[in-house]
């Protein structure tokens, strides 16, 4: 038996490898990428709407690396979505120095609708722009980051670009989560298919630059306003309504620091797991069924191997040992693309079955969360 599930395991880790290692074959995009392809006069303006909800200790460098844009025509729209911090008098004092930035405090949330949908609403009612670019206040745009975006959607006639930040990880227990957090999203989202797919999509909320026109036909936040995960769900619509939807990865072009002590990294992946099993849209049981077999496969990738090279070991079985050894091997390598996309040290490979266990975890309390009925997002509670 332990040498039929060492088997099975193996077989696992290697299609994850086949997997993951497509992914990794997406265009990533710097602040090296050339840009220029369109000219300056022929760029379209384009409003930026940042939703903020007590973000008093990063709002101010975002906002400072938004204003710093290498981009003729802009505008910067801060929602401050009922912040009980100094993020409002943070962004006043911006909107004091700099006439293209704006701050508007968002109205009491609507029945039907979850925050952040609700304040972008908002900021694109005041917005001017043929282009909107939604952005998190916590993330760190580099000069050139919207000329690539907007002439990446220019020069290839697409709606919907979004550019998936890096992350920069400040912490042990970053180090240790987002490997495996990477691994597994590359493997669910492989995005040179999901690009070319005639209707899933995927976005990043740190990221995504979208034409008005087709934001508007695709009928905007109000009709993703009930969305968990709004950045997807977003993306999917504008495909839907015939808009060209492609995201990618970036290093150094957008940059946010989500996460610092180990209570703030559970959370952030507790909430990222929605993705990986489509959240709410998809009815309590195929969530949970989704979960189960998500939580199965990692358990047969990690668990198995870990526990059958310790009976190979102490049986001195030669068979089970290798097979074991091997799975065990798979993990890591895939550790290290994981390592490698996070630009960490490989030495962080190591941790990732211990870290996928821990995330195993983390999916079964998003799971748990979800079936009763109520979500905490940003410090509020909704109910399912």
């Amino acid at each position: 038996m332990t040498v039929l599930l060492a088997l099975i395991a193996v077989a696992w880790g290697v299609v994850y490898i086949i997997d993951f290692t497509e992914a990794l074959q997406t265009r990533w995009l710097t602040p090296h990428t050339k840009v220029g392809l369109v000219d300056t006069e022929d760029l379209p303006p384009v409003s930026i709407v940042v939703p903020a909800r007590n973000e008093s200790a990063v709002v101010e460098r975002a906002l400072v690396s938004l204003l710093n844009l290498d981009y003729p025509d802009f505008e910067v729209i801060l929602v401050n979505d009922q912040s009980t911090d100094g993020t409002e008098k943070i962004a006043r004092k911006i909107a004091e120095s700099d006439g293209r930035f704006a701050m508007i405090n968002g109205a009491d949330l609507p029945e039907g609708w979850l925050g952040k949908s609700w304040a972008l609403h908002q900021g694109v009612q005041r917005a001017k722009g043929k282009w909107l670019l939604f952005t998190d206040a916590d993330c760190l745009h580099h000069p050139v980051s919207l000329r690539v975006g907007i002439e990446n959607a220019l020069v290839n006639e697409r709606e919907f670009v979004s550019l998936l930040p890096s992350i920069k990880l400040t912490n042990l227990w970053e180090r240790v989560l987002m490997p495996p957090f990477f691994v597994v999203f590359g493997t669910f989202f492989p995005l040179h298919k999901i690009n070319k797919h005639s209707s899933k999509a995927l976005a990043a909320g740190g990221f995504m630059l979208v034409k008005r026109d087709a934001y508007d036909v695709a009928g905007g936040h109000t009709a993703i306003r009930s969305a968990i995960v709004d950045d997807i769900h977003l993306a999917q619509s504008i495909k839907r309504t015939g808009g060209k939807v492609w995201a990618t990865m970036t290093r150094k072009l957008v940059v946010t620091e989500q996460y610092g002590s180990f209570a703030e990294v559970w959370e952030g992946l507790r909430k990222h797991a929605f993705r990986l099993m489509g959240e709410s849209a998809v009815g309590r049981p195929i969530f949970v069924f989704r979960a189960a077999v998500f939580v199965l496969a990692m358990f047969l990738m990690v668990a198995v191997p870990l526990v059958g090279l310790g009976i190979g070991v102490a049986s001195q079985n030669g068979w089970v040992t290798g097979l074991a050894g091997a799975s065990v091997l798979i993990v890591v390598l895939l550790g290290l693309g994981g390592t490698w996309m996070l630009g960490i040290g490989l030495g962080w490979a190591l941790f990732l079955p211990f870290g996928l266990l821990i995330y195993l975890l983390i999916v079964i309390h998003s799971v748990v969360q979800f079936w009763r009925g109520k979500l905490v997002w940003s410090g509020r509670e909704y109910g399912r």
